[in-house]
């Protein structure tokens, strides 16, 4: 692991005791983080993110951005912030966005390879499922941009776990969704 704790307690000129001793924690688990020998559970991370006025994902060494504001400083020029790439600063950092595409690229390969191959009214080719691929990678980013945070930070997450993990998630998810239509809860809560 690559993070920066290091960097930034040292920026801080703080030793590895005083910051130990600003976020609760010991000196030991300090010196651990910064080895990479163990990960910051993530309060404690949002916390020493916090206190050191950087982003989790910059922290850890996910982002080049300390936090949105530099991002966007940097590409003010662009005039249009793409919106994967904002989110993505506070979520799974920048450097692991190719992660979330090839994901998106292999589900949509996956779905229109059967569509299209396994339509028997219509004769479609290969280079025909490519092509739809294509056009929906290329639809991503605007459909990213119409879509709340919540939901591209759960596409952004989603997208970093293995497929057996999403397999587990979906089922836990479709479990709490059960038990809150029996429940009727929707209409309580939302």
């Amino acid at each position: 692991m690559n993070n920066k704790i290091k960097e930034l307690r040292k920026e801080k000129k703080l030793t590895q005791e005083e910051l130990a001793e600003k976020i609760n924690v010991t000196k030991l688990t300090i010196s651990r983080w910064e080895r990479g020998e163990r990960v910051p559970k993530s309060d404690k991370a949002q916390q020493l993110a916090d206190f050191l006025g950087v982003s989790v994902s910059y922290l850890l060494g996910y982002s080049d951005y300390k936090n949105k504001d530099m991002y966007l400083e940097e590409h003010s020029l662009d005039h249009i912030i793409e919106s994967d790439k904002y989110n993505a600063i506070e979520t799974i950092g920048e450097n692991n966005l190719p992660l979330v595409y090839k994901f998106l690229r292999r589900e949509f390969e996956e779905e229109y390879r059967n569509v299209y191959l396994n339509d028997e009214d219509h004769t479609f080719t290969e280079e025909d499922a490519i092509d739809a691929v294509d056009i929906a990678m290329g639809n991503i980013g605007d459909g990213l941009w119409n879509l709340p945070d919540s939901l591209v930070k759960l596409i952004f997450y989603w997208a970093t776990l293995k497929a057996s993990e999403r397999e587990q998630l979906l089922e836990l998810i479709k479990v709490l969704s059960l038990n809150n239509l029996d429940e009727d809860s929707l209409s309580n809560d939302n």
